[in-house]
């Protein structure tokens, strides 16, 4: 699985060619980049819940507040 900012690197490369094509062109290729940014979001989520997951089985191994 690729990481968030991959996904939006792509979305964002997209955005960028999207300038340089014709009007029916641009709508494919900013629909692709949506599909990116979906896909960056998703990780974003999946990421933060894994995170959190793993608090919450090890929290011997959290740091204590000043430390």
């Amino acid at each position: 699985m690729k990481k968030t900012s991959e996904y939006r690197r792509l979305a964002e490369e997209c955005r960028a060619l999207a300038k340089t094509m014709s009007r029916d062109e641009q709508r494919v290729i900013l629909a692709i980049a949506a599909v990116w940014d979906q896909l960056a979001e998703s990780r974003a989520e999946h990421t933060s819940t894994l995170t959190e997951e793993k608090r919450m089985a090890f929290p011997e191994l959290q740091c204590a507040p000043g430390t």
